[in-house]
């Protein structure tokens, strides 16, 4: 996508995937993993486990993966 061109995509998912590796984005998905992200991790669980990577103090924001994956 041109739009998209210029500037980094992260997209974080935990949905079973059929396409392959983009060097235009970065594709954050448990299911690359190993790990069925329909039973075994949330979409919100996904995001936390970002967040959690980027700054250890978002640890914090674990309550709200918990309600994410009710």
């Amino acid at each position: 996508n041109k739009q998209l061109a210029d500037n980094r995509v992260i997209i974080l998912d935990h949905h079973q995937t059929t396409e392959e590796a983009s060097p235009t984005f970065v594709h954050v998905n448990p299911h690359l993993h190993g790990i069925d992200g329909s039973r075994d991790l949330s979409g919100a669980g996904v995001a936390y486990l970002v967040a959690k990577a980027l700054n250890k103090a978002n640890v914090d924001l674990a309550p709200i993966a918990v309600v994410g994956a009710l």
